[in-house]
Order: C-alpha cells, then structure tokens, then sequence
C-alpha cells in the first residue's frame, strides 16, 4: 500500500537528514564530506527508482524490488555514515555492495 511505500521514503529521507548532523557535528574535512555525500546521492539513487515506481503502481511485482533496493541500499547509507570516519573506511564499506548484489541475484533478499 501507498502509505507504507511512503514511510520508507520518508525513513531514507531522515536517514539523510541525519548523516548531514553528522557531517556538520562531526566537523570532517572536505574529501570526507564530499565522498560521504556521494554515497547519499548513490544512495538515493538506488533506492529512488524502485520507490518511485512502487509508490505509482503498488503491486507485488514493483514492490518487492523496492525492498531489494531498500536493503542493498543500506551498504551505501552505511558507507556514507563510514566516509565520515575517514576515506578509506567509506571505500572499504562500499566495497560490501559487490558481493551484496551478486548474492542478491542467488538468494531472496526480501
């Protein structure tokens, strides 16, 4: 249904909210931010398409890869959340996406 659709957008949203406090609070330097914002726009992306299109036509065939997107986009929100450690640790979370997505492809993500 629509409203459920609609609180996982607004969930990804608050997630952003919550990693742009983090970068501001945090008071990273500029390769660490930039990289962080990234994966968020990497991250919107992914799960953007398949909400997007869940949200018009809400039917088993769109929303269950919407789900699949939701939760191998995870890798990249925690990626954006570990850039702000520092650079390698973002790449090196990010990196988890290979292995994720072809796992995804043998076995049922949902």
């Amino acid at each position: 249904n629509r409203p459920a659709i609609a609180v996982a957008g607004a969930g990804a949203l608050a997630a952003l909210l919550v990693l742009g406090w983090v970068i501001v609070s945090v008071g990273t330097g500029v390769l660490e931010s930039t990289l962080a914002l990234g994966f968020a726009v990497l991250f919107c992306w992914w799960v953007g398409r398949p909400l997007r299109a869940a949200y018009a036509d809400p039917v088993p065939e769109t929303v269950g890869p919407a789900v699949g997107a939701c939760v191998l986009g995870l890798v990249l929100l925690d990626a954006a959340f570990a850039a702000v450690a520092g650079v390698w640790w973002g790449i090196a979370v990010a990196v988890f996406l290979v292995p994720a997505v072809g796992l995804s492809r043998v076995f049922d993500v949902t």
